[in-house]
């Protein structure tokens, strides 16, 4: 319960109604992850008070993570990539910052936060 994201996608899941068996498919628990994640993204202007709540709410669901956790259909799904593959890789909030200045968002896309502009990153990478 130590991980804002992972708090957050323990919150979401029992919010909406999604059960362990649902999270068994990769195609639920990728997406639920990706909402979660970009929920308590660090480099939204309100990070500190959205990142507060789910650690609480979280610790109150602990009986929804172990079921998910000892689901027979819960396991480790391998992600491959191609060799070829061009992968932007963020260790931290340099690689974040380098990336968003190198292809600056519209102020309007970027709702006033540092945010890149996904379309000229796609012309280079093929992930980030």
């Amino acid at each position: 319960m130590n991980s804002p994201v992972g708090c957050d996608f323990l919150v979401t899941m029992v919010e909406s109604g999604v059960s362990p068996e649902d999270l068994a498919d990769p195609k639920v628990s990728l997406s639920l992850a990706a909402v979660s994640a970009d929920s308590v993204n660090r480099f939204n202007a309100d990070h500190d008070l959205i990142a507060a709540e789910p650690p609480a709410l979280a610790r109150e669901r602990a009986a929804h993570a172990r079921a998910v956790v000892e689901h027979p259909g819960t396991a480790w799904w391998p992600m491959r990539f191609l060799e070829d593959v061009r992968v932007f890789e963020i260790h931290g909030p340099v690689d974040w910052y380098d990336l968003c200045t190198k292809y600056p968002a519209k102020y309007k896309e970027s709702r006033s936060r540092l945010a890149p502009n996904w379309g000229a990153v796609a012309e280079e990478w093929d992930g980030v």
